[in-house]
């Protein structure tokens, strides 16, 4: 399925590179400088980002909440945090995260961001929010398993463990469900195939990897990336995913590519929504135009509706039940001229970043483009 997916789109078959929704006025409230931030995650009203420091050469765990802004009690890290708001079993608002022996490499591309497959000795931590923070190490996940980009609701627990066998790479997402100390298995995305390959095709050196991970009430929202045979342009392919827990169905909501030529389409910053949806980030370039977009997908009726802010750019985004934070910014010279490199862009000091909120943004009905919905 992605080999075809992505051929289509590298073929320019009834889709395209560009985000296919008009650029308009999307008002927003600055909540803090948006300088070195990357990884937005939300929680009831409780907003949560990575800050790098460049003195230190480290990211920062920092906090939003009710107009204050603070840093929170974790040592920082070489890498963005892989860390996702939610709720404990008692309905509290915490965060997860992992901390790491040996720290993942960066993934370099489009929007940048560490492997987390290379990564290795990852235990997994909470933290509380309200009230006075308190770290816990989640002693109820198995400590010989080495986990990465967890992400919690009312007190279940998903999160990403590797497989490395025969030169390749695979990623499982493993779902601890409250009270449970044995996970149960969540499909993931597609992975790279030698079908249709001549003779001597191999999958050694391929890999799957998951960048991003929501848990939601009924759902959890999947960034899968796929590395090898089968996967269009550049060789890596990624599929936003929404899998609902109860019964595995997988929905394909957002299919991205890099063409080994110009132009790439790449979904990010997924947050599951209840009933089964994602709000996430869409961007795309037709070619030497960045375009950007706050994007929701609605499980029930398979429609994608994007808000694609006019003069602006969206560099990063989180929702919770009322508000939609998102990271905006510029790129050097006027709109629309010229790709971020291969650094998080907030990271970069000519970004001119800034952390805003808006309560309700105006999407708008998503033409046929990249990804359309498929089931499995």
């Amino acid at each position: 399925m992605l080999a075809a997916t992505l051929a289509m789109l590298a073929g320019g078959v009834a889709l395209a590179d560009d985000i296919r929704v008009e650029p308009r006025a999307v008002s927003a409230t600055v909540i803090y400088d948006g300088a070195g931030a990357a990884g937005l995650t939300a929680y009831d009203g409780y907003l949560v980002w990575s800050r790098y420091l460049p003195e230190d050469g480290v990211w920062q765990l920092m906090q939003w909440h009710d107009g204050v802004v603070s840093s929170l009690p974790v040592l920082p890290r070489s890498v963005p945090f892989d860390v996702s708001a939610g709720s404990s079993a008692t309905g509290r608002p915490v965060v997860v995260f992992s901390r790491c022996r040996v720290e993942p490499k960066q993934l370099v591309g489009v929007m940048p961001g560490p492997r987390w497959e290379t990564a290795s000795g990852c235990s997994l931590y909470q933290l509380g929010l309200a009230g006075r923070p308190t770290l816990s190490r989640l002693n109820r996940i198995r400590p010989r398993l080495s986990l990465t980009t967890p992400s919690i609701y009312r007190g279940q627990i998903a999160a990403v463990q590797y497989e490395r066998s025969g030169g390749r790479t695979r990623a499982h997402v493993l779902l601890w469900r409250r009270g449970s100390p044995r996970p149960v298995g969540l499909p993931g995305g597609s992975p790279p195939s030698c079908a249709g390959y001549a003779k001597g095709c191999s999958l050694v050196g391929s890999r799957t990897a998951v960048d991003a991970l929501s848990l939601g009430p009924v759902s959890a929202a999947i960034l899968w990336r796929v590395e090898g045979p089968g996967v269009t342009g550049t060789g890596t392919g990624w599929e936003l995913r929404t899998t609902t827990l109860a019964g595995h169905r997988s929905v394909i909501v957002q299919s991205g590519y890099t063409s080994g030529a110009c132009g790439f389409h790449q979904p990010f910053a997924p947050t599951a929504t209840p009933g089964g949806g994602v709000t996430y980030v869409d961007w795309a370039s037709p070619c030497e135009q960045l375009q950007t977009a706050l994007a929701r997908f609605r499980l029930s009726t398979l429609q994608r509706s994007e808000a694609r802010p006019a003069s602006t750019y969206v560099f990063g985004a989180a929702s919770d039940r009322t508000s939609t934070y998102w990271l905006r910014g510029q790129l050097p010279g006027s709109p629309g001229a010229t790709p971020p490199s291969t650094a998080l862009p907030c990271v970069q000091t000519d970004r001119h970043c800034e952390i805003v909120v808006t309560r309700s943004p105006p999407y708008q009905p998503g033409r046929v483009g990249p990804g359309h919905p498929a089931t499995f």
